[in-house]
């Protein structure tokens, strides 16, 4: 019989996180599965309505978490349009949306240094190279950006029950936030923060 599977703190506290986003008037019961691929030592991580079937491969975890106030009426529409695009493009997707570097720097930096344990340099020089083009205070700091610069940060909640895993290539961190890019056409490109890591 194999080891039962073990999760990580990284792993527990994106559990955490998303179950913070799956709400309801009263609770939404949901099953937070963990499941071990014998074959590839992969662990995938899923938020399902129904108690699947036990197993020493497969971690369950029970949640549920009541809106604090039921009666908010909720947001059905939100859009950005950043100079140069041709229309605006939706945020539905998302519950929180960054796009002035302040906003980054107060909110998101900490968040991220936070979350991400002992990956927090890593994941932050990531995001920093990724959002300023370069690294504030590392060796190329204040040059111009090769890439790209994203227009906007956003966070996806995690809320419609779909996995919590993307591909499984991508490492964990990151996963949850987005870069939004104007392409040339002025359309835009939605990429993991997980794609930079």
């Amino acid at each position: 019989m194999p080891d039962p599977l073990r999760l990580t703190s990284l792993q527990i506290r994106e559990i955490a996180e998303y179950a913070e986003s799956v709400r309801g008037i009263g609770g939404d019961d949901v099953y937070f599965v963990a499941q071990l691929d014998d074959a590839s030592n992969a662990v995938t991580i899923t938020c399902e309505k129904e108690l699947p079937a036990p197993s020493p491969l497969r971690v369950v975890i029970p949640a549920s978490t009541a809106s604090v106030q039921p009666l908010r009426d909720p947001v059905e529409s939100v859009t950005i349009l950043a100079k140069g695009m041709k229309q605006p493009d939706s945020l539905d997707d998302y519950d929180a949306v960054f796009w002035s570097e302040s906003a980054v720097e107060k909110f998101l930096f900490p968040y991220y240094a936070s979350k991400s344990q002992w990956e927090a340099a890593h994941v932050l020089a990531a995001l920093a190279k990724v959002f300023y083009g370069f690294v504030p205070g590392g060796p190329a700091a204040g040059g111009a950006a090769s890439d790209p610069i994203p227009f906007a940060v956003a966070h996806l909640p995690r809320s419609d029950y779909v996995p919590l895993e993307v591909p499984l290539d991508l490492p964990l961190a990151g996963r949850d936030v987005a870069l939004l890019f104007r392409n040339a056409d002025g359309s835009v490109s939605h990429r993991l923060l997980a794609e930079f890591l």
